[in-house]
């Protein structure tokens, strides 16, 4: 007889459950909490690990080629000797499209190797450096001059003219001592 009769037990969560009302069980909002506990350790431990492994292993292995980056950089710094240094005379030239109302000098000064062969090579030949000089500056408008980034520019110019004329080894670096627009 107790087999026969049914007894109508209402579902959790289901809506057509007699009073209506959704109830979790606390079983269900642990989980989540448990799960979420679980991620952060496997997050702190891997964080963890990658710490040490950056200061006892990836570090020491930088260090050590920067070392030897840093002994091989000195070699070529000292090798490089000062040299003599070659006053040009001053340049003074009209600043292109300005109608001869504008004008620029500069003063230029050359680092040569001190050999007493290629000092007087160079000293020489400073009349054909002064003439390329005004050659390039006479092009400059007063934009090309004045602009950002100008001087630096026209060093490099006037250094990669000066080392085409006297030879790349023999020319060190330029030296722009005077720089005057008017």
């Amino acid at each position: 007889m107790a087999q026969d009769a049914q007894i109508d037990v209402p579902e959790i969560g289901n809506p057509e459950s007699p009073s209506g009302e959704e109830k979790k069980t606390p079983a269900a909002g642990g989980g989540k909490l448990k799960t979420i506990g679980m991620q952060a350790g496997i997050f702190i431990a891997l964080a963890g690990a990658a710490f040490g492994l950056n200061i006892y292993l990836l570090k020491p292995m930088l260090v050590g080629t920067a070392k030897g980056q840093a002994q091989t950089a000195e070699k070529p710094k000292a090798e490089r000797h000062p040299g003599k240094i070659l006053p040009l005379d001053p340049a003074i030239v009209n600043i292109a499209e300005t109608n001869g109302r504008r004008f620029l000098k500069v003063t230029v000064q050359i680092e040569i190797p001190e050999e007493e062969k290629v000092v007087k090579e160079v000293e020489a030949r400073k009349p054909l450096l002064s003439d390329r000089l005004i050659q390039i500056l006479a092009r400059k408008s007063l934009e090309e001059v004045t602009s950002a980034g100008s001087l630096e520019s026209l060093k490099r110019q006037i250094a990669d003219q000066f080392a085409k004329e006297l030879g790349a080894e023999r020319l060190q670096d330029v030296y722009l001592t005077e720089f005057v627009i008017q």
